[in-house]
This record gives C-alpha cells, sequence and structure tokens, in this order.
C-alpha cells in the first residue's frame, strides 16, 4: 500500500536526520499512521530548534515520489530590496560618453541578468514591469484630479520613454558578447575618478562569483517555506529584486516607492534564500552553504550603488 511506502521512507529519513544531529529517535511504535509521523515531526523539530534555532524542519516529497525530511537554511537580507538602476547607464550610452565605462557597465549588467537571473523591468513578464503600467493607468484615470496639465503631460511622456529605453537596454544586455568580455574589460579598464574606481571594483566582484560559481541563478536560489503554502500577500522575490529605471524624476520615482511600500506593507511572507540538505541517506557533514547566495547579494547592493552613481 501507498502509505506504508511513505511510512517506510520517513522513518528511515528520521533515523538518519537524528542520528547526524544526536536528537533521540522518538518512540511511535504504538501510534498509527499517520499519527505517528505527525508525533514524531513535532518531536524532533523541538529537537533541532534546541540544537540549533537557524534550521528548519521540513517534510518533502522529492520529484522521485520518495519521501524525506530535509533542513533548510536562510539568508536573510533584512527587508531590503534590490533595485540596480539604468537610467544613467543608458544616457551615457545614448550619448557615446565615455565608452569605455559604458562597455564594461554593459558587461556587468549581462552577468548579473544572463547568469544571476534578475528580472529586467522592460521585459513584460516582470513584476515591476507590471507595476509601471499600474502606475501609467492611474495616471491616464486621473487626469481630471491634476491641476498641472503640463506636469501630467511630463509624467505620462516619461512613463513612455523609460518603457522605450528600457527596451533598448535589455535588448543590449541579452547579448552574450557583454557577457563574455566582463573578465577581459575589467582587467584592461583603466578607472579616472572615485565612481570609477567603485565600477571596476565591483566588476572583480561580479568576476570572481562568476568563476567559483559558473552558471548559478540567483533567482533559483529563493524560496518561499517549504511548510507553507504562499498566500496571496507573499513576497516573490522578483518583487524586491530587479532593474529598474531609477530616473531622474523625483516625482516618478516617488509614486514608485509609495506603490511598493503599499503593496508590501500588506505582505505576510516571503521568499528567501535556501541552502537545503536531505537526509535519504545520512550525510558526512552539515552542507547548508550560502556563501554563492551571500556574495551575490553583496554584488546586487554594490552594483545598485555604482550604477547609480557612474
Amino acid at each position: 500500500m501507498a502509505w506504508r511506502k511513505v511510512e517506510r521512507e520517513y522513518f528511515r529519513s528520521l533515523a538518519n536526520l537524528c542520528a547526524f544531529y544526536g536528537i533521540d529517535e522518538p518512540d511511535v511504535t504504538e501510534i498509527p499512521y499517520p499519527q505517528n509521523i505527525v508525533h514524531s515531526l513535532q518531536q524532533v523539530s523541538a529537537g533541532l530548534n534546541a540544537c540549533s534555532g537557524e534550521l528548519e524542519l521540513l517534510l518533502l516529497q522529492k520529484d522521485n515520489g520518495r519521501t524525506v525530511l530535509a533542513t533548510a537554511k536562510c539568508y536573510a537580507t533584512g527587508n531590503k530590496i534590490f533595485y540596480l538602476p539604468v537610467t544613467t547607464l543608458h544616457r551615457l550610452w545614448k550619448g557615446r560618453e565615455r565608452i569605455k565605462t559604458v562597455r564594461l557597465a554593459m558587461s556587468l549588467c549581462a552577468y548579473i541578468y544572463q547568469v544571476l537571473d534578475i528580472p529586467f523591468y522592460a521585459d513584460e513578464s516582470s513584476y515591476l514591469w507590471g507595476t509601471y503600467q499600474t502606475l501609467q493607468e492611474w495616471f491616464m484615470q486621473g487626469e481630471d484630479e491634476w491641476t498641472d496639465e503640463e506636469a501630467h503631460e511630463e509624467l505620462m511622456g516619461e512613463l513612455l520613454f523609460i518603457q522605450s529605453a528600457g527596451e533598448q537596454v535589455l535588448a543590449e544586455i541579452s547579448k552574450k558578447q557583454h557577457l563574455e568580455r566582463l573578465e577581459i574589460r575589467t582587467a584592461a579598464y583603466i578607472p579616472h575618478n572615485e565612481n570609477e574606481r567603485r565600477l571596476r571594483s565591483v566588476c572583480y566582484q561580479a568576476c570572481s562569483l562568476k568563476r567559483d560559481f559558473p552558471e548559478r541563478s540567483l533567482m533559483a536560489s529563493m524560496s518561499a517555506d517549504m511548510s507553507e503554502d504562499p498566500s496571496e500577500n507573499h513576497l516573490y522575490a522578483e518583487m524586491f529584486i530587479g532593474f529598474y529605471w531609477g530616473g531622474e524624476s523625483d516625482v516618478l520615482d516617488e509614486h514608485l516607492m509609495n506603490y511598493l511600500n503599499d503593496h508590501f506593507c500588506e505582505c505576510s511572507s516571503g521568499d528567501e534564500a535556501r541552502a537545503f540538505q536531505f537526509f535519504n541517506r545520512k550525510p558526512k557533514k552539515e552542507c547548508h552553504d550560502l556563501s554563492f547566495e551571500k556574495r551575490a547579494f553583496e554584488l546586487l547592493d554594490s552594483a545598485a550603488y555604482t550604477l547609480f552613481r557612474i
């Protein structure tokens, strides 16, 4: 019977986990299925919290259908948003100013977009694309409420412009040549001021991350608490990580941030970077390695600051 297979796989995994963490294995031989699983899971979860408060205990079914226990460790970002502005990069690129700086910045953004898989606001599937569209609809519907007609027209014009500009930058950073030349451009780049030195430093960070974790996607590391189904008020990774316009218009940025703050305040749960350890067999050592996620978020933080100031 199917439930016997689930029970057998669960208790085998439970024994591996208890032996690894030095937790007493619960005696539930007198308790029938499925209450035996519920009771033992509660006891082991309490024991795990006592020896390591940083770990989540999860009961999962893997892709092959096997039931297995796992522990997960999170990398907390502290409710921070990681938005990378592209307005300055677009202006320099279109003005053909500081070509070597622009090319280096393009390579940095290409790595972040193509490999780390960070969403771009001009992509119609992205959360920020939908957000800008919502703002545009609000401004159109509330046209009669504006006392300054010129300011309203200017704001609507900027929304149209940033969509076109974003599509241009997105097409450029999607090119493989920018990604392939990241290391070469970084090594050859000669900075002339503090902002350019910072850009080179951030690109060295990206080169190091790319070398140590080739093809690793940050977005693939993000997940919800797997012990619960995400609610409607869940903060998904693409909502707080992405490229945005980061424009020179204080008015548009103010409307955008107000919208995001209102939306995020309604969220009761959120995605986090998680590293898993499965107990279908007894592991030799703990392997909740979050070094990639830590370095990737540090890179995004540094890149956001630098792209705003290049």
